[in-house]
């Protein structure tokens, strides 16, 4: 394992408030990027690292494996700490417990246009 590949996914992680490890040619990647996006975060609250796209991709994955125990991806970052793959943040968006966390972060604001409002707190479009 690189480290300067560690310290670079550490550095990504303590920097965005949500850091989404992803593959472009992946679709659980794209459901859980879907997910995000239905929140509207504010530009620079995160980031989506397309693995399969950077120049040191083996040694991220590397990194990435060394950090979650995980050869697979998404592999999601909230708030510094390792929340999960895909799987996960779809329950847990269909439980609404990813909307509390993003809340407690301060990251989803009302009345900024999106799918998300004050009004629809438990509209979730939930996958099965």
């Amino acid at each position: 394992m690189s480290a300067s590949a560690l310290t670079v996914l550490l550095s990504l992680i303590r920097i965005y408030p949500v850091v989404i490890f992803s593959q472009s040619n992946c679709r659980y990647c794209t459901e859980v990027n879907d997910i995000f996006q239905w929140y509207c975060l504010p530009r620079g609250s995160h980031i989506t690292v397309q693995l399969d796209r950077e120049e040191r991709s083996r040694y991220f994955k590397e990194a990435l494996h060394y950090l979650t125990g995980l050869k697979t991806v998404p592999q999601v970052f909230i708030g510094g700490q390792f929340i999960g793959d895909a799987e996960i943040i779809k329950r847990m968006h269909c439980n609404g417990v990813l909307q509390e966390m993003l809340n407690k972060l301060r990251l989803i604001q009302c009345n900024n246009g999106c799918q998300y409002c004050c009004n629809c707190m438990t509209n979730y479009d939930c996958y099965q």
